[in-house]
This record gives structure tokens, sequence and C-alpha cells, in this order.
């Protein structure tokens, strides 16, 4: 059995926490501290025989993208950010890492961007001064963005054939008319066909966003603490702080009035149509009572076990994929079933049997306001046990722990959050979702998007009017 998992699994078999008693995840010997220019650094100490994971959190995503022009720049950057600087360009830079047999990449979300790397212990301080060297000076020019954009509009240009991207999008305009959450990742067509002539916005962006105190860095492996906060010291502490910076204040959403639903025609090839049901959420935070209500309840509606998965996939055979992720957006977001359908399926029968399950969780449903029935019960503690045990047992890499971490830490400021979600997780109680589906899973709050052939959306209810988008709030002028 991996050394990693002994104590997890100790913990998992231990009685059901207090949402006040968080449990010990994070080893004892665990360090957390934060430079003196505001780089947050956590070094976990695992028995990984040689093996350490490198995570930077950026707090950074799509949802910063307020200036006009700018929308993909989140993951633009991600591209740029391998450029690496003026002492160790991009071609040298990758050799350097591939003699340290260092694998590397990133990712871009609509809250974060990640750079992520595994290497052996013995490489882990020459990687972390290729990291230090790359974002404290960043080297870009003219040539470099131009690059890259063709490599961005490849991506976007793939994404268009894709009926779930197409599903995905429109969902996203629907359902966001003020928050910037209402533009994918990748941008829009117009911002991302001009990101060749983007040198001026890369080079604010960068000034605006990269900065350290925005910064968390996860070292997890077979390290020793102490060592390796002396190496970032070394490699990280030149990173100055950029002046203040972009401004964080997003426009709020506001509170949805009515049922929201949208229609996308699909021609482009054959595909099976999509039905997409979403609730206004709560935003997601480590260690909330709430959010962890909200991670049960989107279990117990799509899990492999539900009463929505047994009726749409086994019992009438009307989906051929059911998936119901755990919301985990940093502002208030959606809590979505996406149900992809098998051939011939009704698409409004998907959508009112999706319904229907949703409001079984409530108090609406045929429980009414009196307690809630044992078998309901029973099915919260078993979801709330899988939750935890899922939680814990995931915990089972380096990489594993980086991105466990780096994620509690950069929404909460605090790397032991993730402890108080285990603990919040095992709080739950079936009255709680109970009360989570009354409040959040309503027609009021709810948008519906379908995918299908032309002659398929003409048989189903017209889409209705969406309310029109207010202007987000000015941004700062781009840079001439």
């Amino acid at each position: 059995m991996s050394p990693l998992l002994v104590p997890l699994l100790w913990a998992a078999a231990a009685p059901t926490a207090r949402a006040d008693e968080a449990p010990r995840l994070l080893p004892a010997d665990t360090r957390i501290e934060q430079l003196d220019n505001g780089l947050t650094v956590v070094v976990v100490p695992l028995e990984t025989e040689g093996l350490v994971s490198v995570q930077t959190w950026m707090d950074v995503g799509a949802r910063d993208e307020l200036v006009p022009g700018t929308t993909g720049y989140a993951h633009f950057f991600e591209h740029l950010m391998f450029e690496g600087s003026r002492a160790l360009p991009r071609e040298p830079r990758q050799q350097r890492l591939l003699a340290l047999a260092v694998d590397e990449n990133a990712w871009t979300s609509e809250d974060f961007t990640v750079y992520h790397s595994l290497a052996p212990a013995g490489s882990l301080g020459a990687l972390l001064d290729l990291e230090g060297d790359r974002f404290a000076r960043l080297h870009l020019d003219e040539a470099a963005v131009r690059r890259e954009s063709g490599a961005v509009q490849g991506e976007w240009r793939k994404s268009q054939a894709d009926p779930d991207n197409a599903a995905w999008t429109a969902l996203l305009d629907a359902a966001f008319r003020v928050h910037p959450y209402q533009h994918p990742v990748i941008g829009t067509d117009a911002d991302v066909q001009a990101m060749p002539d983007g040198t001026p916005r890369v080079k604010a962006f960068l000034r605006d966003h990269y900065r350290p105190e925005r910064a968390t860095l996860v070292v997890a492996g077979d390290v020793d603490p102490a060592t390796v906060l002396a190496l970032v010291r070394e490699s990280h502490g030149g990173w100055r702080r950029a002046g203040d910076g972009a401004a964080r204040d997003l426009p709020a959403e506001p509170p949805q009035q009515a049922a929201r639903r949208v229609h996308v025609p699909w021609t482009a090839g054959q595909a099976n149509p999509r039905v997409v049901v979403a609730w206004k959420v709560p935003a997601f935070v480590p260690g909330e009572a709430d959010s962890a209500t909200l991670q049960l309840t989107a279990e117990l509606l799509g899990s492999r076990v539900s009463p929505l998965h047994r009726r749409l996939v086994d019992e009438e055979g009307l989906v051929r994929d059911l998936w119901v992720p755990t919301p985990d957006s940093r502002s208030p977001g959606l809590l979505l079933a996406w149900a992809t359908l098998a051939p011939g399926a009704d698409p409004a029968r998907v959508e009112a049997i999706i319904r229907e399950e949703a409001l079984a969780l409530s108090a609406r449903g045929a429980d009414g306001a009196g307690p809630v029935a044992p078998e309901v019960r029973e099915r919260v503690a078993l979801a709330r046990e899988r939750a935890r045990r899922l939680l814990l047992l995931s915990l089972d890499s380096p990489a594993a722990w980086g991105s466990a971490i780096g994620r509690a830490a950069t929404v909460t400021g605090d790397p032991r959050s993730l402890e108080a979600h285990a603990a919040a997780l095992g709080a739950v109680r079936a009255a709680d979702v109970r009360g989570a589906a009354e409040a959040w899973l309503t027609d009021a709050r709810s948008t519906v998007v379908v995918l299908g052939a032309p002659e398929l959306l003409d048989g189903l209810p017209p889409p209705l009017p969406l309310p029109p988008p207010d202007a987000l709030a000015p941004g700062a002028e781009v840079p001439r």
C-alpha cells in the first residue's frame, strides 16, 4: 500500500466530523510562508521516493478580462509564459528542462491559471531557478505574440467543430448577462482574431495580473521544507510587486427573475443532441457549509446511482452520457445537468425528467415540509461519506496534493481550508440538501440549452427572450 494512503484511509474510516473539527489532512511538517514580495509558498513533504511536484497558481482567469478587447487573454498569456527570459529564452529553456527530466504544462479556467511541473527531487533547485526567472523576468516581443496568437487561433477554430463547445458558449451567454463568466475562456471571435496585434494588451496584462501577491507556489513531494523555503526565497525573491495592479471589482450578476431557454441549431455534421439544465448557485468556497452542501446536492442529483441517472440512462435509455459536475466557481456560478442524448430521444422528455428529479430533492418534492424520509437521509449519508472518502483518497500523488492545496489556498488564502472542507462535508445533513435544493434548483433560476438539428428544435417550445446584457464596468484604457 502506498505510504501516502495510510493516514488518509485512517481518516476516512473515522467517525463523521463536525464542521468545527477539521481533520488533519496536511502532513504535520507542512510549511506555509509568505515572502516579503507577497508570494505564498506551501511546502508539503510526502513519501514519494524522489519525485516532486511544483505548481504555481495564479489568481487570474477569464473572469478578470474586464478591459475591452482582452477576452481570452488569460489563456493567451498561459501560452506566452513559456517564452522564458532574455537570459534563458524559449528554446534553451526547453532544452534545460529536458536535461532535468522535467515534465511541465499549464491550464487556464474562468478563475485560475496554473503552471505545473513534475520532476526528480534532485532537479528541484534548478527547476525553481527556471520558474523564478520566467515569472520575474518574462521577455515578450511582437514576434512571440504573433506566433502564439496563431496557436490560440488554431485552438479556437478547432473548438468551432465541437457541439459541446457550442452548447457551453450558448449556456454562458444566456446565463450571465453582466458577469465576465459570460464569455468562454478561449475568448470571443473578434478578440481572438485581433490577438496578433495585441502586444500592448499583453504587456498590460502582465503588469496588472502577474504579480507575486496574486500567486501561490506549492511544492509537494520528496523534499525537506526548510531547504525548499530557502531555495524559493533565492529563486523567487526577486519577483517584485508591480504597482497597484488591475482593479478586482467584478460586476455582480443581477438576480435571475425568470427561466431562460435557448436553442442551438447544429449543422456542422452529425452530433447527438444535447440538453443542458443549469441553475444559478452560490460561489464555491472550500470549508464553507453552503459549498459542502452544494457538492452533495450535485452528487445526489447526478451520480451513477442517482434516480436521475437510473431513469435517463438505465431504464429509459434516453441519454448516452449524463454529467453533473461539482460547481466550483469563485463567483456565483452554475450547477448543471448536461445530457448527451441517444439517437431518437425526445429532448423535452429528458428536460422534464431532470426537472422532476431536481424537484424531488427539495421541500417542494414528495416529502413536503415535514421530516426528511428515512430513504432520503440514507442517500445523503452515503453521498456524504463517498464525497469525503473521494477527497481523501484523491490525495495520492504530489500533483494531486499540489492541485488540491493550490486551489484551496488561492480561493481562501489559507491552504488548510482543504481540511475545513473535509469537515464541512462530514457535517452536511439531509435537511441541508433539501433546503439548498429548495433555494437553488428553482425554475426561475434555471437556464436551458438544447442543441440539435434544426428540424429537431422546430418541434420544441420556443426559446425565451433573454434580458439585454448590461455594459460591463469600464476597464482601464489599453496602452497604445
